[in-house]
């Protein structure tokens, strides 16, 4: 399994190889996460895993982002847990606590299903099944 990171000619591109047998082979759906966020892009971090065993399909740790990016992985048929943490507590806000303009979409098959921007400050979940069914956002302080 591969976990691409999609770029436009100022954004680098990362690729990500990764094993996964949670996955039934039978169904297979595309997994994207577009990451927006200008200011302290280092400080945020996130990552996608089973819901039902915990393995990681695709994680960014605190400090590897530099800017926008398109995170994308194939999935099988489950349920999974996307987390977003921000390590100084700030979210998508600058040091004068203005938002700007950050924000983060988790998209199946094109279909976005999930947006935070500036309701997101330290951390928060976002629970959901594919094939697509309900959906739990859950944002927190630490």
């Amino acid at each position: 399994m591969s976990i691409y990171l999609m770029s436009s000619s100022s954004i680098p591109i990362i690729t990500q190889s990764l094993s996964s047998s949670a996955a039934p082979t039978s169904l297979v759906f595309n997994i994207t996460i577009v990451y927006q966020n200008f200011q302290h892009p280092e400080e945020n971090s996130f990552s996608l895993k089973d819901s039902e065993n915990g393995q990681v399909h695709s994680q960014i740790s605190t400090g590897e982002l530099t800017g926008p990016g398109i995170f994308s992985v194939e999935l099988g048929s489950g349920g999974y847990i996307l987390q977003l943490v921000d390590s100084y507590g700030d979210g998508f806000r600058d040091d004068d606590a203005s938002y700007t303009g950050g924000y983060m979409d988790l998209l199946v098959d094109g279909e976005r299903i999930f947006h935070v921007a500036d309701e997101f400050l330290d951390s928060g979940t976002f629970s959901f099944q594919v094939p697509l069914a309900t959906v739990n956002p859950t944002f927190f302080r630490l």
